[in-house]
């Protein structure tokens, strides 16, 4: 995770540091609607082609095109009145046919957006009764400790 405002820069640190941390494979992406992330995926895993001299003008620059293994989507939510009411997908890298497949094996339901509110809600539930228990314990054991003359 990179600390800071989205732009170019620390989308490329971003996408640099998993290429880094995988083991050689190209990761399923997705994000938001902006385009810094497109850039950035392009400057990492893409690949520099030299595009062929006409013999007139300024020899064309290199261009980098994605891999066949990179597959990327943009997930845009629609919103009324602060809600998620849907999400949509658009492929930007790979096939339609592939990105779905894999969003279908995924465990991100992007079905359900309000899923991932629910578990981090829960999380913080659970996190609490676990204090409270571990210090409910501790208490036990001190006032048994107490009774005991200890």
């Amino acid at each position: 995770m990179i600390p800071g405002e989205k732009n170019l820069e620390n989308a490329i640190s971003l996408v640099q540091q998993v290429k880094n941390r995988s083991n050689g494979t190209i990761p399923f992406f997705t994000s938001d609607e902006r385009s810094d992330f497109t850039t950035a995926l392009l400057e990492v895993y893409g690949e520099e082609v030299v595009q062929k001299y006409s013999g007139r003008g300024r020899p064309p620059k290199p261009i980098k095109i994605p891999p066949s293994e990179l597959k990327y989507a943009r997930v845009r939510k629609h919103r009324k009145k602060g809600r998620i009411v849907k999400v949509d997908t658009s492929v930007v890298f790979g096939t339609e046919d592939e990105v779905n497949k894999i969003l279908k094996e995924s465990s991100v339901s992007i079905g359900n957006p309000t899923q991932g509110v629910n578990v981090k809600l829960k999380s913080s539930q659970r996190f609490r009764k676990c204090l409270f228990y571990s210090y409910g314990s501790i208490l036990g054991t001190i006032i048994l400790l107490g009774l005991i003359g200890v």
